[in-house]
């Protein structure tokens, strides 16, 4: 399934496209590697990524944050920071995760809370 929304515009074709001198190459390269890697604290507009900017709010106040969308996923995860926001603590759930090659890595107790997204708007 593809969602349009979660796309960037693409990019205005321009017929007096010019061939990429050294000297911008170079700078080109330059910018790149003062650009953050990380799409959590990254405020970029693109994101290579399938993300949404969205506000989670809790008992205590909201917060906007970038979340992942990972359309395979049978659970959703977030930072353990995110329990300053006063989120409802549903329950202690046991977990095990399978790793790639089938390993198995010990069982564990995480909290699972309910959580209540908004648009940015």
């Amino acid at each position: 399934m593809h969602y349009a929304v979660m796309c960037t515009p693409p990019p205005e074709s321009n017929k007096n496209v010019n061939k990429p001198t050294s000297n911008n190459l170079e700078k080109e390269v330059k910018e790149q590697d003062k650009s953050l890697n990380l799409a959590s604290i990254s405020n970029a507009p693109h994101v290579l990524l399938q993300t949404l900017k969205v506000k989670i709010k809790g008992k205590n106040c909201s917060l906007i944050v970038r979340a992942m969308y990972d359309s395979g996923s049978q659970k959703s995860y977030i930072g353990k920071e995110m329990s300053a926001l006063g989120l409802t603590l549903l329950r202690l759930q046991d977990l095990s995760y399978a790793l790639f090659g089938g390993e198995m890595i010990k069982e564990k107790f995480h909290n699972e809370y309910k959580i209540e997204l908004g648009s940015l708007d």
